[in-house]
């Protein structure tokens, strides 16, 4: 599988593959994604909106303590910066940021570039709702297919990524700059069967190796 160097803005990331979800949601969603299926108490609904410049020092606080292998400071940076990227947080005034997510189209698919949790507000739901946030806005963008990365041994993130209609379509050797292995999981928006999605994976470009990964959720 041929992996296409991104940049953003003038940081160019290395050849290696993205580690994105799931190692810690921790997969960047936080390692314990697959267990945060509970109701989430009203208390703990907050907004989730469009990054900035001074969310940066809390996000790469954040993804620094979430993953082995984070993204740097100036990649998330360059990620705000550049406009093919969505790049959302969650938290209120009262309770401070508590995660945020990462994100690009190509095309007509969306791919989950990277999801964390802050780790004391895990198993709260707060990854959940940035999945679903995720996933509504790329409705809405016209994106017919999703597809996002997840660490083979964080069984957690893959249980909850399957509740939502993911499912593993390829083994991506060596996809971590650790030289772990990840799950390319994938789902279709709308009405597209998911056997179309499946046959169209040879020659699709994901994003390069993420620094750190994490299911940070």
């Amino acid at each position: 599988m041929s992996v296409r160097t991104l940049k953003i803005e003038s940081v160019e990331r290395n050849n290696s593959r993205f580690a994105s979800i799931g190692d810690d949601i921790g997969s960047d969603i936080g390692g314990d994604l697959g267990s945060d299926m509970r109701p989430i108490a009203k208390e703990m609904i907050c907004p989730i909106r469009p990054a900035n410049l001074h969310d940066l020092s809390e996000m790469d606080r954040i993804e620094q303590e979430s993953f082995n292998t984070p993204w740097s400071r100036e990649l998330i940076r360059g990620a705000i910066y550049n406009m093919r990227y969505d790049v959302r947080v969650i938290g209120s005034d009262e309770q401070g940021l508590l995660g945020f997510y990462i994100a690009h189209g190509i095309q007509r698919r969306g791919n989950l570039d990277n999801v964390v949790v802050d780790r004391s507000r895990r198993r709260q739901g707060y990854g959940r709702r940035m999945l679903d946030d995720w996933m509504q806005r790329s409705r809405r963008a016209g994106h017919t297919s999703l597809t996002l990365q997840v660490n083979v041994a964080n069984k957690g993130a893959q249980t909850l990524y399957e509740a939502y209609g993911f499912r593993a379509r390829r083994l991506l050797r060596g996809y971590y700059t650790n030289g772990e292995d990840a799950y390319n999981m994938e789902m279709a928006l709308g009405k597209q069967p998911a056997a179309v999605l499946e046959n169209s994976l040879t020659g699709t470009e994901f994003p390069p190796p993420k620094y750190g990964i994490g299911s940070g959720i």
